[in-house]
């Protein structure tokens, strides 16, 4: 039986009669192997192609699975399209200088092919070539190539080096993508730009050649090759693209030369193996994130002639011990130095005019910093978890010191506020724990919340006539006493809370409202006089303070919030104005065991509403509310006032309770 169907001439393999067959011979007449000759033939091992034959026909091998080598002989001219598509066992085959033209597909989805040489004489490599040739490590393009098509090595995940010779002048490298096995890659001398994302991801690339043509790196063009170690950027490189090596995280060496003239944003971010880098002097600004979280780096030379440092340009450069700024700087951006652990000094020369929010935020070996007379504000942030740092002095021209400015700052023993700062911003020097003094000059109009709150050593500080509210000193447990200006109209929520040293503090008559917690946890507050212009006491503000023995509310008084003098549990007595109106809100006296008499002077209780629940949470049933003459039979049936058992006439003239009240 033929197993092969010919052309009446005998040059034309047809196709094959048997698909089962293993082993064909070719006779040495046929010059055409017809198209699909062998699509299909799963079992056919072995093929001996004559050298009468000078083209393979489209997909004439195509599903060979069984097919593991085979000879061309250099007879051959073309190898059709798709020809040997999908031959998954076939792992090797010679390609004789014969052939001019590969078909697109030829080799599409060869799974077992390792290696294969192009011949001098193939002059473009077609889309889809060696689509899915998951097996091959390694491929040699002659110099006659000038053209290589979309996809033509799409899905070679195991291809660990490519060089793509100057002779070619179409193609684009990033069809290389799915390539994620290529150790190094030589780029031809046409190319000019390396574009953007090219070898992102490429984490086994460790060499790559960039030759002399190529004038600029695309945006991420190198992001995530984690195995790249060295590179040398030639002379001819103008502009490097935003994150170009972002997260290259072993590369240790960069060559740049000075006719780089932009390095764009995180250019280098993330490459913790970077210990030095010399920034050309052709660069005017260091941009936002250029070199962040670059942990090894211990060294930078910042050339002359740049103006400014971009946010987060060194964030978290944890190795850095100094950094020199040239004369030039007028501008450092936000988080500009943020986190940089190890660096101890740093010296900011005056022509720097702006120092951005949290520029040197978490720099804890910090021990001194020269704040320039240019500078016109402290910024948010700008030196706040900076724990060794010890003195700072501010310049007579600042104006503003910022939100956190110097949080946490828990070396510094002093601080010296010049008369032009109007406004010290929310928690500035929150947690100076070894702060014991400070002077606040008379020009500041605004201390924001909690500015000062857990200075633990703070003892004793001044404030200026030009404050009209008190919200700033939140855990100072050593702080004795205060005096407060009468400018002050409002002592704001949690301003004293946790002052447990404090022993009195005297409240001016401008003060109208004492906000929620105010005064919360003063456990050495024995007395304190609330003035007559007092109209609110809020939530919680007298909670805790074990030692206030009495309290006289004044007339002005409207409103007693809810759990006013909770924990108070020395408070033995209270005495309550001859008010025309207010109200005292729910549980005001709880757990108040000491809590023995009450001496009301209200004649008339019509506009006095009492919570039902205000007279919770203490021994009512202990307590004697004392009445004026004539106003028992009104108290007892009051909603509020008639829960006391115990309601006695005062043997104190309206005249005295004022006074006491006093």
């Amino acid at each position: 039986m033929d197993v092969l169907q010919l052309s009446d001439d005998g040059k034309v393999l047809e196709k094959v009669l048997d698909k089962t067959v293993s082993v064909v011979d070719i006779p040495n007449i046929v010059t055409l192997i017809n198209d699909e000759a062998f699509e299909g033939c799963i079992y056919l091992e072995c093929i001996d192609i004559p050298n009468s034959v000078t083209k393979i026909g489209f997909r004439a091998f195509s599903g060979c699975t069984s097919l593991k080598s085979i000879d061309i002989p250099n007879s051959v001219t073309t190898i059709g399209i798709c020809a040997f598509q999908g031959c998954t066992s076939l792992d090797s085959i010679d390609i004789p200088n014969s052939v001019t033209e590969i078909g697109y597909g030829a080799f599409e989805d060869c799974i077992s092919l390792k290696c294969i040489e192009i011949p001098n004489s193939v002059t473009n490599i077609d889309m889809w070539t060696f689509n899915g040739c998951t097996s091959l490590k390694c491929i040699d393009i002659p110099n006659s190539v000038t053209e290589i098509f979309d996809d033509a090595f799409y899905g070679c995940t195991s291809l660990e080096s490519i060089n793509i010779p100057n002779s070619v002048k179409r193609f684009d490298f990033k069809l290389l993508e799915s390539c994620t096995s290529l150790k190094r890659v030589s780029i031809f001398n046409s190319v000019t730009k390396i574009g953007s994302e090219t070898f992102k991801g490429f984490t086994k690339l460790e060499c790559i050649d960039i030759p002399d043509s190529v004038t600029e790196i695309g945006e991420g063009a190198f992001a995530g090759c984690i195995s790249l170690i060295s590179i040398d950027i030639p002379h001819s490189v103008t502009k490097i693209g935003r994150s170009a090596f972002e997260g290259c995280t072993s590369l240790v060496h960069i060559g740049l030369s000075n006719s780089t003239t932009i390095i764009g944003e995180g250019a280098f971010s993330g490459c913790t193996s970077l210990n030095s880098f010399d920034i050309p002097t052709s660069i005017s600004k260091i941009e936002d994130n250029t070199f962040e979280d670059c942990t090894s780096l211990e060294s930078i030379n910042i050339p002359h002639f740049i103006t400014k440092i971009g946010w987060n340009a060194f964030k978290g450069c944890n190795s850095l011990i100094s950094v020199s700024i040239p004369n030039t700087m007028t501008e450092i951006g936000w988080y500009a130095f943020k986190d940089c652990t190890s660096l101890k000094n740093i010296d900011i020369p005056n022509s720097v005019t702006e120092i951005g929010e949290g520029a040197f935020e978490g720099c804890s070996l910090l021990e001194n910093i020269n704040i320039p007379n240019s500078v016109l504000e402290i910024d948010n942030k700008t030196f706040a978890g900076c724990k060794s740092l010890k003195h700072i002095i501010i310049p007579n021209f600042i104006t503003s010191i910022g939100e956190n400015a110097f949080h946490s700052c828990c070396s510094l023993v002093s601080v010296s506020i010049p008369n032009s700062v109007t406004s010290i911003g929310d928690s500035a020097f929150e947690g100076c724990t070894i702060l014991n003094n400070i002077d606040i000059p008379k020009s500041v109009t605004f201390i924001g919340h909690d500015a000062f709150s857990n200075c633990i050593s703070l003892k004793n500080i001044k404030l200026p006539n030009s404050l009209s509210g008190i919200s700033a000193f939140s855990g100072c447990v050593s702080l004795k006493s205060i005096e407060l200006p009468n400018t002050v109209s409002i002592i704001d929520n949690y301003a004293f809370r946790g002052c447990c040293s404090l022993e009195s503090v005297n409240l001016p008559n401008s003060v109208l409202e004492i906000g929620w917690n105010a005064f919360e946890g003063c456990t050495s507050l024995k007395s304190i006089s609330i003035p007559d212009s007092v109209t609110k006491l809020g939530w919680f503000v007298f909670k805790g303070c074990s030692s206030l023995k009495s309290v006289a509310l004044p007339k002005s008084i409207s409103i007693i919030d809810n759990y006013a003098f909770e924990d108070c549990s020395a408070l033995e007595t209270i005495y309550m104005p001859n008010s025309k109106s207010y109200y005292i809100e729910s549980s005001v006296f709880k757990n108040c065991t000491s809590l023995k008499s009450i001496h009301s002077a209200v004649e008339k209780l019509d506009n006095i509403i009492v919570n039902e629940r205000a007279f919770e949470g203490f021994n009512i049933d202990e307590c004697t509310l004392f009445v004026p003459s004539g106003t028992r039979w009104a108290y007892r049936h009051h909603d509020g006032f008639g829960k006391f058992k115990k309601i006695e006439i005062s043997r104190k003239s309206k005249t005295d309770l004022e006074l006491a009240a006093l």
